[in-house]
């Protein structure tokens, strides 16, 4: 984006800490792009970089997408998805997390002419466009891959609904507008299963499911199976473990049946935040500080334990936690923490 603009300053900070260490010290830190600044209280990046083999994706919220040497941070290719694909940069800037698939970037400057775009992951050449028919904008949820029928294609959650693009040359397939809160302000990621698509937003909306299925002459229904405002999720994601999805309904960590949309159970001790899910166990990340480990079963809340996170901000905490390689990662603001979470030997 121009430094003209009155929103909009030069340099955002990637960094990138060393995985599995046992310092976390800084391997690289790389400037690209611009800090969005139209709302100072939330003026850094609004979304984890990708990481595939020896390279690093990262979109900024001004909406840079950038390739980089994932060893050094040397960067490899630029675009920019207002600037190449006349997109428009979302009211809180761009939020999404670009989806990698095979040797493809997938990555949503929204508008009429590229809503989706498909980019050569090693040069970050143009594979194709997407055209949402009458257009949409970019909200700030990440695509999706899913399979249906025969037919591979990304899933993305925009402005005014949720949509399917065909992974082969971008055609835009159906689209599902009931999960979608008339703020725009649609943040996490809809969840695929068996032909079936779930989205959810916040702001007194809530969360629907929809049946997928191909047509005669290529085409695809989207069909609405239930609506459940029930799930009004805001930007605390939701993961789908063995027939049942978890996810926070605003303060509740709440678990629904998906085929169905029936609420097995609803507990609010941790507060509105992220959850993720490893080995049987939900992470739920409280924006406040509180961290639960809660066994992902639909029979009832069942809490292993907690504790709060030191070294708190005064701003809420969205990151979501990561578990990876036995260990826990919390982000909050500009710290990082590393946990231990590996089961003790016998």
């Amino acid at each position: 984006m121009p430094d003209s603009q009155s929103n909009h300053l030069p340099a955002s900070l990637v960094a990138h800490t060393q995985p599995g260490g046992s310092t976390g010290g800084s391997v690289f830190s790389e400037t690209h792009g611009s800090v969005f600044i139209e709302n100072p209280h939330h003026d850094g990046p609004g979304c984890t970089p990708t990481v595939v083999g020896d390279r690093l994706y990262a979109l900024g919220v001004s909406g840079d997408v950038v390739c980089l040497q994932a060893s050094d941070g040397k960067l490899l290719w630029r675009k920019s998805l207002v600037g190449d694909f006349g997109g428009a940069v979302p009211q809180w800037g761009y939020h999404e997390s670009p989806l990698v698939d095979g040797d493809r970037v997938i990555v949503t400057p929204g508008g009429k002419d590229a809503t989706l775009v498909a980019l050569d992951r090693s040069s970050g050449a143009t594979v194709w466009k997407a055209q949402v028919p009458d257009g949409d904008n970019a909200a700030y949820a990440s695509a999706i891959v899913a399979e249906v029928g025969d037919r591979r294609q990304y899933i993305q959650f925009l402005a005014r609904g949720v949509v399917g693009i065909s992974a082969t040359g971008g055609k835009f397939l159906w689209r599902y507008d009931g999960p979608a809160n008339s703020w725009g302000i649609n943040c996490s990621a809809p969840l695929f299963h068996d032909n079936a698509v779930f989205a959810a937003s916040a702001y007194n909306h809530g969360g629907g499911l929809a049946e997928i299925k191909p047509v005669s002459g290529g085409g695809f229904t989207a069909t609405q199976v239930y609506f459940t405002p029930k799930m009004r999720s805001h930007h605390g994601g939701m993961v789908l473990v063995n027939d049942h999805l978890y996810g926070f309904d605003e303060m509740y960590l709440t678990c629904i049946e998906f085929k169905t949309g029936t609420v097995k159970w609803a507990d609010r001790s941790v507060g509105k935040g992220s959850v993720t899910y490893a080995d049987g166990h939900l992470y739920a990340r409280s924006e406040r500080g509180p961290i639960a480990l809660v066994e992902a079963t639909p029979e009832q809340y069942i809490e292993k334990g907690r504790f709060d996170q030191p070294d708190r901000t005064n701003k809420p905490a969205w990151a979501y936690p990561v578990v990876a390689g036995g260990r826990l990662y919390l982000r909050d603001q500009d710290t990082l923490l590393c946990y231990n979470v590996r089961a003790a030997k016998p």
